[in-house]
């Protein structure tokens, strides 16, 4: 007589505890949740994994599951928690390429805002772009929001309109860099929205003499910040506190 074998049994007395929260990482979070409930030792396994790893790590606090652990530690690994500006040259709605230029080339010189107007917007902008959309495809609930904006020397009367341009050319090149077959397959820029600051939070930045971005927002340059949200994780934690300003910049 055939008795019926429960392939999550299988799976369960074939695979080592760590193997299976290795897996268990790389699930959306609706695979997951099938997951973790495919059985009592599994959902135990896994439980008492996201408990150990999130107390042994100083994480945040809204982070609850493993998918949310392996994406938090990708981006932290990646530097996205200290720096998840994308630049722009001066003027441009072009995100900036990182170019050769000798960080040590003499420009004692030029004032603070020439030689920010001459060397590198943010470097790296292109690779953060390219790792976020990598984590939009792995994860079909993980959205992003982009806080755009201009420097302080933009027209008033365009500066918020010209903000939303470069945050909509960063949605565009999320979207455009997928393979063909991906792009026939999804649309990555509904789970993207764009907030244009125009020169509001740059006017803010521009009188701290102290502020790292200070130079960028005098210099007409800008900046795009990336937030990563995945079922109720926001990386970084909260968008709109800038700590060095020691401000909360709500939209109006």
């Amino acid at each position: 007589m055939k008795t019926k074998t429960n392939k999550s049994s299988i799976i369960e007395n074939i695979l080592p505890p760590e193997l299976l929260v290795s897996v268990a990482m790389w699930l959306d979070v609706n695979g997951y949740v099938k997951f973790q409930h495919s059985n009592q030792q599994i959902c135990k396994i896994l439980k008492d994994a996201e408990t150990t790893y999130i107390r042994q790590l100083t994480l945040q606090e809204d982070v609850h599951t493993l998918p949310q652990l392996f994406l938090f530690l990708e981006l932290k690994g990646a530097g996205f928690l200290k720096e998840n500006r994308l630049g722009f040259d001066y003027a441009s709605t072009e995100i900036a390429i990182d170019d050769d230029e000798d960080e040590n080339d003499d420009m004692s010189d030029e004032n603070s805002v020439e030689r920010a107007r001459r060397t590198p917007s943010v470097r790296g902008s292109l690779q953060r772009v390219n790792m976020i959309r990598r984590w939009m495809t792995k994860f079909p609930s993980m959205t992003v929001r982009l806080d755009s904006h201009s420097g302080i020397i933009a027209p008033s009367e365009i500066a918020e309109a010209f903000s939303r341009t470069r945050g909509m050319a960063v949605r565009s090149a999320l979207q455009s860099g997928l393979d063909e077959n991906k792009r026939s397959e999804i649309d990555i820029r509904d789970r993207i929205s764009v907030h244009p600051w125009g020169r509001r939070v740059a006017l803010l930045v521009a009188a701290e003499p102290s502020h790292p971005f200070r130079d960028l927002a005098r210099c007409g340059k800008g900046w795009v910040q990336i937030c990563v949200e995945l079922d109720g994780m926001h990386v970084p934690p909260d968008p709109f506190f800038d700590s060095d300003l020691n401000v909360c910049l709500t939209e109006s």
